[in-house]
């Protein structure tokens, strides 16, 4: 602004007719020329300040309103504000430029490069990029996608939409609401299948799992398991597709199902076999010189959980009547695929069963029950993260204790408990009884052997316990956790692996 009233001084001294007039005044007391202009000009000057000097503060905007410069003409054209209000039009032009945004895209092809795919959307014109979680694929045309075990890539338009679980619920893979049963690529069982957005398990949360299908969940987005996912068995009901142990009327069920304990006479029973899985289940003990059941055998190293099947029931213990204890049943099976990732901070578990205790009447006492195996856990995604309290267990279950003059044998213990051994069951007592074995877990896979009576005359075996059961995760590049508790320590009990994706 004081630029702008320099330029108006400099000219006023400079233009025409402005000059001052230096003659000296007339001192006859005259009125001449001079005294009538200064006279004009003060009378006018005071109106012109009363009347108008108020006009800027009507207008209070000097420099919108009120273009001083512009009002006085001095230089016969030159308007000084003339080029910066003209100037306007390049700010505009600014403007107009930035509001615009970038050029638009040309619309083609997506193209993938360094785990970044970019496609430009035809319709707008504008050009999108993403992150690929497993990198581009070999055609370096888009992002690489997850193909899931056993039962490969769905369509995600098939996807029934985001799940979360809150509370204590129960899922029948028989029933497979929501779910869609289908057929694995590499045989075995009928799976149940939950194709889902994003699958979400909340914290305080259950969601027990039973039926005679593995169940898989397959996301398009993110799982996060914060509750409990239990697929194992509760004594000698299995988990889902888990196998029942053997019982006076049938023998055990699963791919390695634990043998049935020997008999001899009335009084001799031996005890049953585990169930065996990823690891052997342990034999039954000796009821005299009676042998118990043989322990299930185990998967070889090279076993991937293709196909996914649950863990084996745990053998009878035999004997007279009914006295002898069931064996456990076998832990569930679980797959999980997700195409971004996989936050565990919960617990995934299908432990196997715990052997039944044999009985104890005054004439007769049975032998325990042999452990059901664990089960099967597939956790697989381009990202998996195990929070320091996650847990993963698929431990076997505790062979029975057999029957004693003193009390009946106690079941072994369910293998979803631990990440460890779960104990066997006690005897009755020293007379005629026998403990039941560990079952397999932590940096032991086989389930043990059951404890022997020798007693001749009616000595009674515990049950062996059952074999670990598998747990495979599968991420890119085949990491290994940092954190989190897993029931086996070697292969094929546990096994880190890569994903596959097309």
């Amino acid at each position: 602004m004081l630029g702008r009233w320099a330029l108006v001084l400099v000219t006023l001294a400079g233009a025409p007719g402005c000059a001052l007039d230096r003659a000296p005044l007339a001192d006859d007391g005259s009125t001449g020329p001079v005294d009538a202009g200064r006279d004009a000009g003060r009378d006018a000057g005071r109106d012109a300040g009363r009347d108008g000097g108020r006009r800027p503060d009507a207008n209070v905007d000097l420099d919108a309103n009120v273009d001083l410069d512009a009002s006085v003409d001095l230089d016969g054209g030159l308007d000084a504000d003339a080029g910066s209000d003209s100037g306007t039009a390049f700010d505009a032009g600014l403007d107009g430029g930035q509001d615009a945004g970038p050029p638009p895209c040309t619309p083609g092809p997506a193209t993938c490069v360094g785990d970044v795919e970019t496609v430009c959307d035809a319709a707008t014109g504008i050009e999108t990029a993403r992150m690929c979680p497993l990198g581009c694929n070999a055609a370096g045309a888009a992002c690489a996608r997850l193909i899931p075990a056993n039962v490969g890539a769905l369509d995600p338009a098939t996807s029934i939409g985001s799940r979360t679980y809150t509370g204590e619920q129960t899922y029948d893979t028989t029933v497979c609401d929501s779910g869609e049963p289908l057929p694995q690529a590499s045989g075995g069982p009928e799976v149940c299948v939950l194709h889902v957005d994003r699958f979400t398990l909340a914290a305080g949360a259950g969601l027990r799992v039973i039926g005679v299908r593995p169940l898989v969940i397959v996301a398009e987005d993110a799982v996060v398991i914060d509750g409990v996912l239990d697929a194992s068995a509760v004594g000698t009901t299995p988990g889902a597709s888990g196998g029942r142990g053997g019982t006076a009327a049938s023998p055990s069920l699963g791919e390695f199902g634990g043998g049935g304990g020997n008999a001899s006479g009335a009084f001799r029973d031996g005890g049953g076999g585990g169930g065996g899985a990823c690891g052997t289940g342990g034999n039954g003990g000796r009821g005299g010189a009676v042998t118990g059941g043989f322990g299930g055998a185990a998967h070889p190293a090279e076993h991937v959980l293709e196909p996914l099947t649950g863990g084996s029931g745990g053998g009878f213990a035999r004997g007279a009547g009914t006295r002898s204890g069931f064996g456990g049943a076998g832990g569930g099976a679980v797959q999980i695929s997700s195409a971004v990732s996989i936050t565990v901070r919960g617990a995934v578990l299908a432990g196997g069963g715990g052997g039944n205790g044999g009985l104890d009447n005054p004439t007769n006492y049975g032998g325990g029950g042999g452990g059901g195996s664990g089960g099967s856990v597939l956790l697989e995604a381009p990202l998996l993260d195990f929070g320091p309290d996650a847990t993963v267990w698929t431990s076997g279950g505790g062979g029975g204790g057999s029957g004693s003059i003193e009390g009946p044998g106690r079941s072994g213990t369910d293998g979803r408990t631990t990440g460890l051994r779960a104990s066997g069951g006690p005897s009755g007592g020293a007379m005629y009884g026998a403990a039941g074995g560990d079952g397999g877990g932590g940096v032991t896979p086989a389930g043990a052997i059951g404890s022997s009576n020798p007693e001749s005359t009616g000595g009674n075996g515990g049950g062996g316990g059952g074999g670990v059961g598998c747990v495979v995760l599968r991420n890119r590049g085949g990491v290994a956790p940092s954190s989190g508790s897993f029931s086996g320590s070697a292969s094929p009990a546990f096994q880190v692996l890569s994903v596959r994706s097309e």
